[in-house]
């Protein structure tokens, strides 16, 4: 069964560039293919001739996990990296205030957000904690 065009609905729909106030038109770029366990889609989206891209917006997958988050890296006029997440969908072009202590900072509080939500995460801290006393004099 090819459900591309659903699989495409559903990343446009939860994927959008802004230009000004206006959602952009989005247009498949390429196939998807998996790579693993990923999806790989390519995606193109064009503002009026006039019209700047404000601002991107993500909120793929967040009504099925509410934890999950996305990086998304901007190479152009403007390049930087951002985090984001159901508390933070949306990535502007008007102005980056985000420093990269602030994305350290995300970084460092998803990981341990990552690992305290996983039970097979904290036994294995537990193993290397218990495992480790042993090899110590």
């Amino acid at each position: 069964e090819d459900l591309s065009e659903e699989i495409f609905e559903y990343v446009a729909t939860n994927n959008q560039l802004f230009c000004a106030t206006k959602i952009a038109d989005s247009t498949p770029l390429t196939r998807f293919r998996f790579d693993g366990e990923h999806l790989i889609l390519g995606m193109q989206w064009v503002c009026d001739a006039d019209t700047r891209p404000s601002r991107y917006q993500v909120r793929l997958f967040q009504e099925i996990d509410a934890q999950s988050r996305h990086v998304v890296s901007i190479e152009g006029d403007q390049n930087f990296v951002k985090l984001l997440s159901s508390e933070d969908q949306f990535v502007s072009f008007e102005g980056v205030d985000n420093s990269l202590w602030d994305l350290i900072n995300k970084f460092i509080i998803s990981g341990v957000e990552h690992i305290a939500i996983g039970f097979d995460h904290i036994a294995f801290l537990l193993a290397v904690i218990v495992l480790g006393r042993s090899f110590w004099p």
